[in-house]
Parts: C-alpha cells; sequence; structure tokens
C-alpha cells in the first residue's frame, strides 16, 4: 500500500500536513554560502510571517522551515528570530499551534536543537505520573541506544539522575535488569 494514502486515511488537517513535509521535504545540505546570516534573517522573518505576522496560520510555510532546513541554519534563524522578535521559535510555535501538532511541531524543533535534552525529557515523560509508559520507556531506550551515553549525560544535568537511577525508581524484575542492562551497556 502507498504511504501517501495509509497517511491520507489515518491523518488530517495540519498533523497530516506535518507528517507529508517531514516524510517529503529533504533536509537540505548545510552550505554556508547559501546559509547565511541574511538567509536566516529572511527565513527568520518567513516563519514570523506564516505565523505572528498573518492572520491565520500558514502551517506549510512554518512546516517548511522546519523540516528542509538543515540544523546549523534552524540554529541561525533561531537566533535571528529572538534578535528581531524578542522571543525563540519554540515560544513562537507555542503562541501560533496548539494540542497535537504544537506537540508534534516542537518535537521536531527541538530534535534538531537540541536532541540529547529533548531524547532525556521523552524518557523522562514514558517514566512520569502513575506507573511507567512500559512501551515508550522501551521504544526511547532502544531507538536512542547509539547515543544513549549523550542522552544519559542530558538526562543527568536537567534531572539530577542517571536514566539507570530513572528506571530502577520506575520498574522492576527481569524488565529492569534488561533496560538496566542496555543502558549500561550504551553507557
Amino acid at each position: 500500500s502507498d504511504l501517501g494514502v495509509l497517511i491520507s486515511s489515518e491523518l488530517s488537517g495540519d498533523f497530516e500536513r506535518l507528517v507529508f513535509n517531514c516524510l517529503q521535504g529533504v533536509e537540505e545540505e548545510y552550505d554556508e554560502e547559501v546559509h547565511t546570516d541574511e538567509k536566516a534573517e529572511e527565513d527568520a522573518e518567513k516563519f514570523y510571517d506564516a505565523g505572528q505576522g498573518e492572520w491565520g496560520t500558514d502551517e506549510k510555510g512554518l512546516f517548511n522551515i522546519l523540516c528542509c532546513s538543515p540544523v546549523e541554519h534552524l540554529e541561525n534563524i533561531n537566533s535571528s528570530y529572538v534578535d528581531k522578535y524578542g522571543y525563540s521559535l519554540s515560544k513562537a510555535i507555542e503562541k501560533e499551534l496548539d494540542g497535537l501538532i504544537q506537540e508534534a511541531a516542537l518535537y521536531h524543533l527541538n530534535m534538531k536543537l537540541k536532541p540529547f535534552e529533548t531524547m532525556a525529557g521523552q524518557i523522562k515523560k514514558a517514566c512520569a505520573g502513575f506507573g511507567s509508559d512500559e512501551f515508550a520507556l522501551t521504544s526511547h531506550i532502544i531507538r536512542f541506544q547509539q547515543v544513549l551515553s549523550d542522552v544519559n549525560a542530558a538526562h543527568e544535568e536537567m534531572y539530577e539522575k542517571t536514566i539507570v537511577d530513572r528506571i530502577e525508581s520506575e520498574v522492576g524484575g527481569d524488565y529492569l535488569k534488561l533496560l538496566r542492562t542496555i543502558v549500561e551497556y550504551s553507557i
């Protein structure tokens, strides 16, 4: 079955547009001759115009910048945005979007701008509340395994405990042994 057809049958609205943008919008390769400070200022203004600067929000314009900009350029766009408008792209997204689409757009932005902190937050979120979301916790530990050392450092800095400390306080038995082994091997 065609992925586009499947996505269209399962998603709708802004969330569907964001997912399609992420799938179709190839992140440009960073080129300092193309991705200049002037280009960052121009893209910061486009981001503003697509959101705060218009009646209604041009989600496609926001998503295009988020999905297609290389990390280095997105960092420069964020700096230009802060300089010109007084707050970050994250804050702009919080002001312009809501619900699931806001959460998805922030996740995408943060995975580019501060990936290890974002991953650490996902691990904490999987353990938050009454009982742990074991599926999410396992998924994050496995998915982030290649960079778990950096994620653990971010987690420890943000929450003053290691990932092992967190999972030891949340789960037990063979499941704990398995996760602890994966984490300790990876860090």
